[in-house]
């Protein structure tokens, strides 16, 4: 399983709190399958690392797409829940 997160800002803020009430933190991210995630929906980090663990996130983009050497992949693409 491959996760990663990006990290956009326009002006560098005092702290990664700042951003998050401005929700200019957005993440993109390639899991095993899950048919029933859709976009709009919330979803959070766990095992990452601190500071994007538990971070509530709301997914603006959603695509599933199936190979047969890879089965049922989803990626998303989300913005932090503005605080």
């Amino acid at each position: 399983m491959r996760r990663e997160a990006r990290y956009e800002r326009t002006t560098i803020p005092s702290s990664f709190a700042a951003l998050c009430k401005r929700a200019e933190v957005t993440s993109a991210v390639t899991i095993e399958g899950r048919p029933e995630f859709l976009a709009g929906q919330p979803f959070s980090y766990a095992g990452v690392r601190p500071g994007v663990d538990g971070l509530e996130f709301i997914a603006e983009s959603v695509a599933h797409t199936y190979s047969k050497g890879g089965g049922l992949i989803t990626e998303v693409e989300g913005r932090a829940k503005a605080a």
